[in-house]
């Protein structure tokens, strides 16, 4: 019998100590104790909670052009839309990228993939977005290869930021601008963000 999802024995004592030394509920606290994570630094690392000690955004090459851009869009009044997938990773990248525009004064709109809808972004809808003059598009956790639907995009006057974690393609899109982890010489040193961590930077 494979014993790999026999969870360890904890001493209920060690448990409780982790929970009171480091103010974390007995189940964080079982849970590092569990993974032996229990020392003052270790502990710290995960319980961190300073934006300031993360990576900074601006290592990735293009978050400048992209900040610039969607600053751009308030300025100017601009239509914006998100467009995201379905799934958790996808719906919470979302979900983010509207709670940070509303933040900046952007009342954007958002669409994700629904019922059979394929994965990606589609012509279809960057045509619906185009009929309601549409200009900026940004795509989370999604878009990194959807080349013919961006240049699509392109020709209908749509500027496309796509910000995914998804593995590229040899050539990349012809997007406005591309924040991805993924991507060789981004600038980012950690690669394996999230689709919503990679929303979040």
């Amino acid at each position: 019998m494979n014993n790999d999802w026999h969870k360890k024995p904890l001493d209920p004592t060690d448990v409780r100590s982790l929970s009171t030394r480091h103010g974390i509920d007995l189940l964080a606290a079982s849970i590092f104790t569990r993974r032996e994570i229990t020392g003052q630094e270790e502990i710290r690392y995960f319980l961190e909670d300073d934006l300031s000690l993360l990576h900074n955004p601006y290592l990735f090459h293009d978050m400048d052009v992209v900040v610039e851009r969607i600053l751009q869009a308030r300025d100017e009044g601009e239509k914006v839309l998100v467009f995201g997938d379905r799934d958790a990773d996808g719906i919470t990248s979302t979900v983010l990228m509207i709670e940070a525009l509303n933040d900046l004064g952007i009342v954007a709109e958002w669409a994700l993939p629904l019922g059979d809808d394929p994965y990606g972004l589609t012509r279809e809808a960057l045509d619906r977005f185009a009929a309601t003059d549409g200009t900026l598009l940004i795509t989370v956790d999604c878009g990194i290869s959807n080349h013919d639907e961006i240049e699509h995009g392109n020709s209908l006057g749509i500027d496309t930021i796509v910000i995914d974690h998804h593995n590229p393609q040899e050539l990349l899109p012809q997007a406005y601008a591309i924040i991805n982890p993924k991507i060789e010489d981004t600038g980012y040193p950690f690669r394996d963000l999230a689709g919503c961590g990679v929303a979040v930077k």
